[in-house]
Parts: C-alpha cells; sequence; structure tokens
C-alpha cells in the first residue's frame, strides 16, 4: 500500500468524498480505519485513485497481529476484532491524537530511517505499489513483478552510489 492508502491524507472540505474527521478547513480521506477489519480480521480497503478493493486476512499476518495486540494491551492469543476500536483512523499522530499530515510523517520516518541505518537516499516515497514500477513525469508506466533480488540488487546498487 502506499503512504496515502495507510495513513490517509488531508484535503480541503470543498474536494469530494465525505469524512467525519474534519479539522481547519481540511478533511480526513483514504486512510486505514477501524471499520475496514471485520469480525474475521478481514481488511477490507479500497487503494489509489483507481479505489480498487484489496482484502487480507490479518491473522495471516503476524506482525501486524502483534502490533495490534500492543495497541490494546492484550495478549496475541487473545487477540479479536471485539478486542479492537470500532471506529476511526487506525494511524494517529502520538502527539496530537490526529491522523497525520503528510510532511509530519515523513519527517518521523526519516527519523526512524535514521536509527535503522537507512541510506539518506532512500526516501518513505520509494516504496513501489504491489507488483508495478511506475516512472516519472512524462515516462511510462511499466508493469513488473518486483523479487527480493530485485530489491537487494537495488539496494546494494545505491548503496555504492
Amino acid at each position: 500500500m502506499r503512504q496515502k492508502d495507510v495513513i490517509g491524507e488531508w484535503v480541503p472540505e470543498a474536494e469530494p468524498d465525505e469524512s467525519d474527521i474534519k479539522f481547519r478547513g481540511q478533511k480526513w480521506l483514504r486512510g486505514l480505519r477501524w471499520s475496514d477489519i471485520d469480525d474475521n480480521m478481514i481488511l477490507r480497503h479500497r487503494l489509489g485513485k483507481s479505489r480498487r478493493k484489496i482484502e487480507v486476512d490479518l491473522r495471516t499476518a503476524p506482525m501486524v497481529m502483534q502490533e495490534l495486540a500492543l495497541d490494546v494491551g492484550i495478549p496475541i492469543d487473545k487477540m479479536a476484532r471485539a478486542s479492537l476500536p470500532a471506529s476511526g483512523p487506525m494511524i494517529l499522530n502520538t502527539i496530537s491524537a490526529w491522523p497525520y499530515s503528510t510532511s509530519e510523517f515523513r519527517r518521523k520516518w526519516r527519523k526512524v530511517a535514521d536509527a535503522a541505518g537507512v541510506p539518506m537516499e532512500v526516501k518513505n516515497t520509494d516504496s513501489l505499489p504491489a507488483g508495478i514500477i511506475v516512472g516519472g513525469p512524462g515516462r511510462a508506466r511499466i508493469s513488473q513483478t518486483i523479487t527480493s533480488q530485485m530489491i537487494n540488487y537495488s539496494l546494494r546498487k545505491l548503496r555504492r552510489g
């Protein structure tokens, strides 16, 4: 998922699409909401401009389940949908308790990336939608399967400069 598909984005209230989250003339759209998770821990969400539907069984994602269990303060083996909030954004700025702005998320992402030793040349926007590579301005869209071998090669190349 792209950053906008996870943390959402703040847009002017005049833009199309409804939102119950509004602040200072802006509204929050497109991010993950607790209501996107059903009783079977299936996440259903729409991605990107096309609003393509995805379904993810969170029970098959141990790290996600562990993080959710930590968020609500229960053991992972007791994790169930009823333990989670019923509604609202899933990803909130811990300081403001509002969804992140793009710039604030980028700043925090870089802080974590620096601590993890991620080179400055690597940006959060370098993550790709699953299975495709998108060229820059004026370039054609290339559909290609991304493999871990290709990612490792790219990281080695980046480190060498």
